[in-house]
Protein backbone atom coordinates (compact mmCIF):
# COMPACT_ATOMS: atom_id res chain seq x y z
CA UNK A 1 0.00 0.00 0.00
CA UNK A 2 2.63 2.03 1.08
CA UNK A 3 4.42 1.16 -2.17
CA UNK A 4 1.17 2.29 -4.57
CA UNK A 5 1.47 5.54 -2.61
CA UNK A 6 4.77 6.27 -3.39
CA UNK A 7 4.36 5.43 -7.26
CA UNK A 8 3.89 8.30 -9.48
CA UNK A 9 1.31 6.30 -11.48
CA UNK A 10 -0.95 2.71 -11.11
CA UNK A 11 0.72 -0.09 -11.24
CA UNK A 12 1.48 -2.07 -15.06
CA UNK A 13 -2.40 -4.06 -15.62
CA UNK A 14 -2.97 -6.28 -18.38
CA UNK A 15 -3.49 -4.69 -21.60
CA UNK A 16 -7.32 -3.73 -21.94
CA UNK A 17 -8.01 -3.97 -18.24
CA UNK A 18 -6.59 -0.47 -17.40
CA UNK A 19 -9.55 1.74 -19.48
CA UNK A 20 -12.43 -0.52 -18.15
CA UNK A 21 -10.40 0.28 -14.61
CA UNK A 22 -10.09 3.85 -14.92
CA UNK A 23 -13.82 4.09 -16.48
CA UNK A 24 -15.53 2.06 -13.22
CA UNK A 25 -13.78 4.22 -10.91
CA UNK A 26 -14.19 7.16 -12.62
CA UNK A 27 -18.16 6.12 -12.90
CA UNK A 28 -17.95 4.75 -9.26
CA UNK A 29 -16.46 8.07 -8.04
CA UNK A 30 -18.98 10.68 -9.94
CA UNK A 31 -22.79 8.75 -9.09
CA UNK A 32 -20.96 8.50 -5.13
CA UNK A 33 -20.44 11.93 -5.11
CA UNK A 34 -23.32 14.05 -6.93
CA UNK A 35 -26.48 10.87 -6.89
CA UNK A 36 -25.43 9.57 -3.16
CA UNK A 37 -24.29 12.76 -1.95
CA UNK A 38 -20.82 11.99 -0.84
CA UNK A 39 -19.30 15.49 -2.24
CA UNK A 40 -15.92 14.36 -0.42
CA UNK A 41 -15.74 11.88 -3.23
CA UNK A 42 -15.43 14.08 -6.13
CA UNK A 43 -11.47 14.84 -4.99
CA UNK A 44 -10.61 11.20 -6.12
CA UNK A 45 -11.28 12.63 -9.86
CA UNK A 46 -8.33 14.23 -10.20
CA UNK A 47 -6.28 11.93 -8.51
CA UNK A 48 -7.80 9.35 -11.14
CA UNK A 49 -7.18 11.66 -13.78
CA UNK A 50 -3.46 11.93 -13.03
CA UNK A 51 -3.48 8.57 -14.17
CA UNK A 52 -4.33 8.98 -17.30
CA UNK A 53 -1.52 8.40 -19.70
CA UNK A 54 -2.27 10.28 -22.63
CA UNK A 55 -4.85 12.94 -24.07
CA UNK A 56 -7.69 10.26 -24.96
CA UNK A 57 -7.28 8.23 -21.44
CA UNK A 58 -7.89 11.97 -19.73
CA UNK A 59 -10.70 12.79 -21.88
CA UNK A 60 -12.41 9.83 -21.49
CA UNK A 61 -12.36 10.04 -17.71
CA UNK A 62 -13.44 13.21 -17.58
CA UNK A 63 -16.44 12.64 -20.43
CA UNK A 64 -17.39 9.59 -18.00
CA UNK A 65 -17.24 11.72 -15.07
CA UNK A 66 -19.64 14.68 -16.09
CA UNK A 67 -21.81 12.11 -17.90
CA UNK A 68 -22.74 10.76 -15.12
CA UNK A 69 -22.92 13.68 -12.39
CA UNK A 70 -25.35 15.41 -14.38
CA UNK A 71 -27.31 12.20 -15.61
CA UNK A 72 -30.37 14.57 -14.81
CA UNK A 73 -30.24 16.59 -17.65
CA UNK A 74 -32.04 15.54 -19.92
CA UNK A 75 -35.41 14.79 -17.65
CA UNK A 76 -35.35 18.73 -16.51
CA UNK A 77 -34.98 19.57 -19.91
CA UNK A 78 -37.76 17.52 -21.04
CA UNK A 79 -40.15 19.32 -18.17
CA UNK A 80 -39.00 22.68 -19.04
CA UNK A 81 -39.21 23.07 -22.91
CA UNK A 82 -42.12 20.31 -22.93
CA UNK A 83 -41.88 19.75 -26.58
CA UNK A 84 -41.87 16.83 -29.05
CA UNK A 85 -38.34 16.88 -28.95
CA UNK A 86 -37.43 17.87 -25.52
CA UNK A 87 -35.77 14.91 -24.88
CA UNK A 88 -33.77 15.15 -27.37
CA UNK A 89 -32.80 18.48 -27.05
CA UNK A 90 -31.86 17.32 -23.20
CA UNK A 91 -29.48 14.81 -24.26
CA UNK A 92 -28.01 16.83 -26.17
CA UNK A 93 -27.67 19.62 -24.02
CA UNK A 94 -26.07 16.56 -21.68
CA UNK A 95 -23.61 15.09 -24.17
CA UNK A 96 -22.34 18.82 -25.24
CA UNK A 97 -22.34 19.85 -21.70
CA UNK A 98 -20.31 17.02 -20.58
CA UNK A 99 -18.14 17.15 -23.46
CA UNK A 100 -17.05 21.08 -23.33
CA UNK A 101 -16.06 20.33 -19.32
CA UNK A 102 -14.31 17.14 -20.53
CA UNK A 103 -12.05 18.98 -22.97
CA UNK A 104 -9.43 21.04 -21.15
CA UNK A 105 -8.71 18.09 -18.88
CA UNK A 106 -8.24 15.67 -22.11
CA UNK A 107 -6.36 18.47 -24.11
CA UNK A 108 -4.12 19.52 -21.23
CA UNK A 109 -3.14 16.21 -19.76
CA UNK A 110 0.28 16.45 -21.76
CA UNK A 111 1.26 19.69 -19.50
CA UNK A 112 1.14 17.56 -15.86
CA UNK A 113 0.79 20.42 -13.08
CA UNK A 114 0.48 23.44 -15.21
CA UNK A 115 -2.27 21.80 -17.56
CA UNK A 116 -4.41 20.49 -13.90
CA UNK A 117 -4.09 24.05 -13.00
CA UNK A 118 -5.06 25.88 -16.20
CA UNK A 119 -8.08 22.76 -16.54
CA UNK A 120 -9.38 23.10 -13.47
CA UNK A 121 -9.45 27.48 -14.20
CA UNK A 122 -10.96 26.97 -17.47
CA UNK A 123 -14.02 24.58 -16.04
CA UNK A 124 -14.25 27.47 -12.93
CA UNK A 125 -14.64 30.66 -14.70
CA UNK A 126 -16.53 31.87 -17.47
CA UNK A 127 -17.16 31.92 -20.22
CA UNK A 128 -16.94 27.48 -19.97
CA UNK A 129 -17.60 28.01 -15.87
CA UNK A 130 -21.39 29.10 -16.76
CA UNK A 131 -21.69 25.59 -17.08
CA UNK A 132 -19.06 24.46 -14.31
CA UNK A 133 -21.39 22.56 -12.74
CA UNK A 134 -19.69 19.03 -10.37
CA UNK A 135 -16.72 20.72 -9.78
CA UNK A 136 -14.01 18.81 -7.75
CA UNK A 137 -13.09 21.69 -5.45
CA UNK A 138 -16.42 21.36 -3.56
CA UNK A 139 -14.77 17.99 -1.97
CA UNK A 140 -13.92 20.56 0.51
CA UNK A 141 -16.95 20.72 2.04
CA UNK A 142 -16.90 17.21 3.20
CA UNK A 143 -12.61 17.11 3.61
CA UNK A 144 -12.50 20.28 5.64
CA UNK A 145 -16.01 21.66 6.38
CA UNK A 146 -15.47 25.18 8.04
CA UNK A 147 -12.55 25.88 6.92
CA UNK A 148 -13.41 28.45 4.00
CA UNK A 149 -11.09 29.59 1.79
CA UNK A 150 -7.82 27.29 4.09
CA UNK A 151 -9.81 24.12 2.92
CA UNK A 152 -9.89 25.01 -0.86
CA UNK A 153 -6.24 25.65 -0.74
CA UNK A 154 -5.78 22.57 1.11
CA UNK A 155 -7.68 20.70 -1.61
CA UNK A 156 -6.16 22.03 -4.37
CA UNK A 157 -2.86 21.46 -2.76
CA UNK A 158 -4.25 17.60 -2.74
CA UNK A 159 -4.91 17.73 -6.14
CA UNK A 160 -2.00 19.74 -7.95
CA UNK A 161 0.89 18.19 -5.75
CA UNK A 162 -0.26 13.77 -6.03
CA UNK A 163 1.82 13.23 -7.85
CA UNK A 164 4.85 14.12 -6.58
CA UNK A 165 6.48 10.83 -4.47
CA UNK A 166 6.42 12.69 -1.19
CA UNK A 167 2.49 12.26 -1.42
CA UNK A 168 2.84 10.05 1.66
CA UNK A 169 3.70 12.85 4.17
CA UNK A 170 1.37 15.12 1.87
CA UNK A 171 -1.37 13.26 2.64
CA UNK A 172 -0.69 12.31 6.67
CA UNK A 173 -0.81 16.50 6.86
CA UNK A 174 -4.09 16.78 4.83
CA UNK A 175 -5.36 13.92 6.74
CA UNK A 176 -4.89 15.40 10.26
CA UNK A 177 -6.22 19.10 8.79
CA UNK A 178 -9.30 17.10 7.79
CA UNK A 179 -9.72 15.07 11.10
CA UNK A 180 -9.40 18.69 13.45
CA UNK A 181 -11.72 20.35 11.03
CA UNK A 182 -14.56 17.57 11.09
CA UNK A 183 -14.23 16.96 14.49
CA UNK A 184 -13.95 21.23 15.12
CA UNK A 185 -17.26 22.05 12.97
CA UNK A 186 -20.50 22.94 14.09
CA UNK A 187 -22.95 23.51 11.71
CA UNK A 188 -24.25 27.05 11.25
CA UNK A 189 -28.05 28.36 13.06
CA UNK A 190 -30.45 30.11 10.47
CA UNK A 191 -31.65 33.12 13.02
CA UNK A 192 -35.18 32.39 14.37
CA UNK A 193 -36.51 35.74 13.07
CA UNK A 194 -35.61 34.62 9.51
CA UNK A 195 -37.69 32.62 7.34
CA UNK A 196 -37.67 31.23 3.59
CA UNK A 197 -41.21 30.39 2.33
CA UNK A 198 -41.43 27.37 -0.14
CA UNK A 199 -44.04 27.07 -2.60
CA UNK A 200 -45.38 24.36 -4.79
CA UNK A 201 -47.37 26.76 -7.51
CA UNK A 202 -45.54 25.06 -10.11
CA UNK A 203 -45.06 27.71 -13.34
CA UNK A 204 -46.16 31.10 -13.42
CA UNK A 205 -49.81 31.29 -15.69
CA UNK A 206 -50.11 32.85 -18.47
CA UNK A 207 -53.62 33.92 -18.40
CA UNK A 208 -54.73 36.93 -16.36
CA UNK A 209 -57.01 35.41 -14.68
CA UNK A 210 -54.79 32.78 -13.82
CA UNK A 211 -51.92 35.44 -12.47
CA UNK A 212 -54.89 37.63 -10.42
CA UNK A 213 -55.43 34.31 -8.52
CA UNK A 214 -51.71 33.34 -8.26
CA UNK A 215 -50.99 37.22 -6.85
CA UNK A 216 -54.01 36.79 -4.09
CA UNK A 217 -52.39 33.16 -3.23
CA UNK A 218 -49.10 35.04 -2.55
CA UNK A 219 -50.36 38.18 -0.61
CA UNK A 220 -52.57 36.32 1.88
CA UNK A 221 -49.44 34.01 2.30
CA UNK A 222 -47.00 37.11 2.86
CA UNK A 223 -49.76 38.69 4.95
CA UNK A 224 -49.77 35.37 7.70
CA UNK A 225 -46.14 35.02 7.21
CA UNK A 226 -45.88 38.99 7.91
CA UNK A 227 -48.35 38.64 11.22
CA UNK A 228 -45.88 36.67 13.32
CA UNK A 229 -42.19 37.62 14.54
CA UNK A 230 -40.26 37.26 11.28
CA UNK A 231 -37.86 40.37 10.21
CA UNK A 232 -36.67 39.13 7.23
CA UNK A 233 -39.19 36.45 4.70
CA UNK A 234 -37.49 35.42 1.70
CA UNK A 235 -39.94 33.88 -1.13
CA UNK A 236 -38.83 32.20 -4.29
CA UNK A 237 -36.81 33.12 -7.60
CA UNK A 238 -39.76 34.43 -10.02
CA UNK A 239 -42.68 33.72 -7.97
CA UNK A 240 -43.80 37.72 -8.73
CA UNK A 241 -43.91 36.92 -12.09
CA UNK A 242 -43.39 39.82 -14.71
CA UNK A 243 -43.18 42.58 -12.37
CA UNK A 244 -44.22 46.15 -14.01
CA UNK A 245 -44.74 49.06 -12.46
CA UNK A 246 -48.69 48.15 -12.42
CA UNK A 247 -47.94 45.14 -10.42
CA UNK A 248 -45.66 47.02 -8.31
CA UNK A 249 -48.33 49.30 -7.12
CA UNK A 250 -50.42 46.63 -5.90
CA UNK A 251 -48.33 44.89 -4.06
CA UNK A 252 -47.41 48.07 -2.61
CA UNK A 253 -51.18 48.96 -2.13
CA UNK A 254 -51.37 44.62 -0.79
CA UNK A 255 -48.57 45.14 1.72
CA UNK A 256 -49.70 48.76 2.96
CA UNK A 257 -52.94 47.12 4.63
CA UNK A 258 -51.52 43.64 5.33
CA UNK A 259 -50.24 44.80 8.53
CA UNK A 260 -46.56 44.37 7.59
CA UNK A 261 -44.27 46.42 9.80
CA UNK A 262 -42.06 48.94 8.21
CA UNK A 263 -39.10 46.88 9.94
CA UNK A 264 -39.56 43.72 7.90
CA UNK A 265 -37.77 43.21 4.88
CA UNK A 266 -39.65 41.23 2.50
CA UNK A 267 -37.30 39.74 -0.48
CA UNK A 268 -40.16 38.79 -3.60
CA UNK A 269 -38.44 36.89 -6.85
CA UNK A 270 -40.09 38.49 -9.90
CA UNK A 271 -38.74 39.48 -14.02
CA UNK A 272 -37.99 43.11 -13.63
CA UNK A 273 -38.89 44.18 -17.66
CA UNK A 274 -36.48 46.18 -19.24
CA UNK A 275 -37.32 46.34 -22.12
CA UNK A 276 -40.53 44.33 -25.04
CA UNK A 277 -38.11 41.25 -24.77
CA UNK A 278 -35.29 41.87 -22.23
CA UNK A 279 -35.68 41.33 -18.39
CA UNK A 280 -33.92 41.32 -15.21
CA UNK A 281 -34.00 38.21 -13.10
CA UNK A 282 -34.45 40.01 -9.96
CA UNK A 283 -35.42 40.04 -6.32
CA UNK A 284 -37.71 42.96 -5.34
CA UNK A 285 -36.04 44.38 -1.88
CA UNK A 286 -39.50 45.59 0.31
CA UNK A 287 -39.00 47.12 3.80
CA UNK A 288 -42.77 47.79 5.07
CA UNK A 289 -44.78 48.36 1.77
CA UNK A 290 -41.61 50.31 0.94
CA UNK A 291 -39.44 49.14 -2.41
CA UNK A 292 -35.64 49.83 -1.60
CA UNK A 293 -34.39 48.70 -4.75
CA UNK A 294 -33.55 45.16 -6.63
CA UNK A 295 -30.80 42.96 -6.58
CA UNK A 296 -30.16 40.87 -9.96
CA UNK A 297 -28.82 37.17 -10.65
CA UNK A 298 -25.58 37.08 -12.74
CA UNK A 299 -25.97 33.80 -14.51
CA UNK A 300 -29.01 32.74 -15.95
CA UNK A 301 -29.73 29.08 -17.15
CA UNK A 302 -28.25 29.10 -20.89
CA UNK A 303 -30.29 27.92 -23.49
CA UNK A 304 -33.66 28.41 -21.50
CA UNK A 305 -33.49 32.29 -20.09
CA UNK A 306 -29.85 33.71 -21.10
CA UNK A 307 -30.28 33.67 -24.83
CA UNK A 308 -28.49 36.71 -26.68
CA UNK A 309 -28.41 34.59 -29.95
CA UNK A 310 -31.89 34.17 -30.18
CA UNK A 311 -34.35 36.72 -32.45
CA UNK A 312 -37.77 36.08 -31.02
CA UNK A 313 -38.80 35.01 -27.11
CA UNK A 314 -37.60 36.91 -23.93
CA UNK A 315 -33.96 36.98 -22.60
CA UNK A 316 -32.45 37.62 -19.63
CA UNK A 317 -28.70 39.44 -19.63
CA UNK A 318 -25.76 38.59 -17.70
CA UNK A 319 -23.61 40.27 -15.48
CA UNK A 320 -21.04 38.46 -14.07
CA UNK A 321 -19.55 41.01 -11.96
CA UNK A 322 -21.65 41.93 -8.90
CA UNK A 323 -20.71 40.59 -5.57
CA UNK A 324 -24.30 40.32 -4.63
CA UNK A 325 -23.65 41.60 -1.12
CA UNK A 326 -26.82 43.06 0.48
CA UNK A 327 -27.69 43.93 4.16
CA UNK A 328 -30.59 42.26 6.00
CA UNK A 329 -31.56 42.95 9.47
CA UNK A 330 -30.78 40.96 12.29
CA UNK A 331 -32.05 42.03 15.37
CA UNK A 332 -32.75 45.33 14.65
CA UNK A 333 -29.56 45.90 13.08
CA UNK A 334 -27.94 45.45 9.36
CA UNK A 335 -25.82 42.46 8.56
CA UNK A 336 -24.39 41.46 5.34
CA UNK A 337 -25.72 38.56 3.57
CA UNK A 338 -24.56 36.92 0.00
CA UNK A 339 -27.46 36.18 -2.43
CA UNK A 340 -27.60 33.48 -5.48
CA UNK A 341 -30.34 32.99 -7.85
CA UNK A 342 -30.86 28.97 -8.73
CA UNK A 343 -28.94 28.63 -10.90
CA UNK A 344 -25.94 29.67 -9.81
CA UNK A 345 -25.88 27.66 -7.08
CA UNK A 346 -24.10 25.13 -9.26
CA UNK A 347 -21.54 27.40 -10.24
CA UNK A 348 -17.65 28.34 -9.33
CA UNK A 349 -17.43 31.60 -9.99
CA UNK A 350 -20.59 33.11 -8.27
CA UNK A 351 -19.63 31.89 -4.59
CA UNK A 352 -16.35 32.33 -4.88
CA UNK A 353 -16.93 36.06 -5.84
CA UNK A 354 -19.37 36.78 -3.79
CA UNK A 355 -17.57 35.17 -0.64
CA UNK A 356 -14.07 36.97 -1.67
CA UNK A 357 -15.84 40.31 -1.37
CA UNK A 358 -16.77 40.51 2.09
CA UNK A 359 -17.49 38.10 4.97
CA UNK A 360 -21.09 37.68 4.87
CA UNK A 361 -22.79 36.95 7.81
CA UNK A 362 -25.18 34.06 5.82
CA UNK A 363 -26.44 32.91 2.64
CA UNK A 364 -29.79 33.27 0.69
CA UNK A 365 -30.61 31.25 -2.14
CA UNK A 366 -33.45 31.52 -4.09
CA UNK A 367 -34.54 29.32 -6.38
CA UNK A 368 -37.65 28.50 -9.18
CA UNK A 369 -37.97 24.56 -9.68
CA UNK A 370 -41.29 24.09 -11.04
CA UNK A 371 -39.46 22.19 -14.04
CA UNK A 372 -37.16 20.30 -11.87
CA UNK A 373 -37.00 16.87 -10.82
CA UNK A 374 -36.75 15.44 -7.36
CA UNK A 375 -33.52 14.34 -8.36
CA UNK A 376 -32.33 17.46 -9.98
CA UNK A 377 -33.32 19.75 -7.13
CA UNK A 378 -31.40 17.46 -4.80
CA UNK A 379 -28.08 18.06 -7.29
CA UNK A 380 -28.53 21.63 -7.12
CA UNK A 381 -29.54 22.07 -3.17
CA UNK A 382 -25.86 20.06 -2.78
CA UNK A 383 -23.57 22.39 -4.47
CA UNK A 384 -25.09 25.39 -2.40
CA UNK A 385 -24.76 23.37 0.76
CA UNK A 386 -21.50 22.39 -0.08
CA UNK A 387 -20.64 26.01 0.12
CA UNK A 388 -22.94 26.76 3.33
CA UNK A 389 -20.87 23.89 4.93
CA UNK A 390 -17.04 24.79 3.50
CA UNK A 391 -17.51 28.39 5.01
CA UNK A 392 -20.08 27.64 7.79
CA UNK A 393 -22.60 29.97 7.04
CA UNK A 394 -26.19 29.58 7.54
CA UNK A 395 -28.10 29.06 4.47
CA UNK A 396 -31.48 30.53 3.69
CA UNK A 397 -33.33 28.56 1.08
CA UNK A 398 -36.61 29.60 -0.53
CA UNK A 399 -37.75 27.01 -2.97
CA UNK A 400 -40.99 26.79 -5.52
CA UNK A 401 -41.51 23.24 -6.84
CA UNK A 402 -43.75 21.65 -8.92
CA UNK A 403 -47.54 22.02 -8.49
CA UNK A 404 -48.86 18.95 -6.77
Amino acid sequence: MIDILRRETLPDLPQGVRPLFLSLTTLAISISAWTFGVTGAAAAFPLIWWQAKNRAEAMSVATLYYLAGSWVIPGAADAFFAESNSWFLGMCLWATSSLLLALPWGMLRPFGMKGFVAALLLVSVPPLGIIGWLNPLLAAADLFPGSGFFGLAAVLVLFVLWPLRSRLWMLAGLSMFSLAANLAYQPPTIPSSWKAVDTALGKYPADVVSQAYWHTTLTRLVKAEAASNVELLVLPEQIGGWFTPQMESIWQRELKYSGVRPTQMILLGGERPLSDRLYANSLFVWLGDELLGTIGARQTVPVSMWRPYASTGTHAPIDWFKPNLYRVPLQGKPVPAAFFFCYEEFLMFPQLMTLASGRPYAMISVVNGWWSSPAEQTLQRQHIQAWSKLFRLPLLRAVNSRAP
